[in-house]
């Protein structure tokens, strides 16, 4: 939770879409949920600009997104999930020698750049299974498995269930 007082400096930036999205809740115009929808993701983006930027959080992967170096390791891991990321090619990435970046990741972010790896490939392995049509062989390759065992030990893991099981309960919630 962010708490943003009236003398904050995050007032001046976001107070412009904070009255829009005031006065949208309380007009209940044709489209008006879609407004609120789409200010409130402009809001979101404004205010994790500006805890970037100014360096208020210090735990999370926000946290992450707002160091330099790390940074550069994050958004290689989100743009490239398919390289084969190890620690000594993403402290690369950051500028930094292996230790230093491994300790320096886990105390920002919050666990090991390989954990981390594995729970952003996940996310997306489960959007692929949700929307896609995409065969699980071609989910792994898109994410950088060596192997199909691999990823279906890794996803049974995270998930709990199997990546097929997890397209079947996906596809059921959808009702399709």
């Amino acid at each position: 939770m962010v708490q943003i007082h009236a003398d904050d400096q995050a007032r001046e930036t976001l107070n412009p879409t904070l009255q829009l999205l005031l006065l949208e809740s309380m007009q209940h115009r044709c489209g008006h949920e879609t407004v609120l929808n789409r200010l409130a993701e402009v809001l979101l983006v404004h205010m994790l600009r500006f805890l970037m930027k100014h360096q208020l959080l210090e735990y999370g992967v926000i946290a992450g997104l707002s160091d330099i170096r790390l940074a550069r390791a994050i958004t290689a891991m989100h743009s490239q999930p398919e390289q084969r990321w190890s620690v000594e090619t993403l402290a690369n990435e950051a500028g930094m020698s292996r230790t230093a970046f491994n300790q320096h990741f886990r105390d920002t972010v919050g666990c090991p750049p390989g954990e981390y790896l594995t729970r952003w490939r996940m996310r997306l392995a489960c959007q692929l299974l949700e929307n896609n049509h995409l065969s699980i062989g071609q989910i792994v390759d898109q994410l950088g498995y060596l192997s199909d065992t691999a990823f279906f030990r890794a996803f049974r893991k995270s998930v709990g269930v199997s990546p097929g099981q997890y397209r079947q309960q996906a596809l059921t919630h959808q009702g399709g």
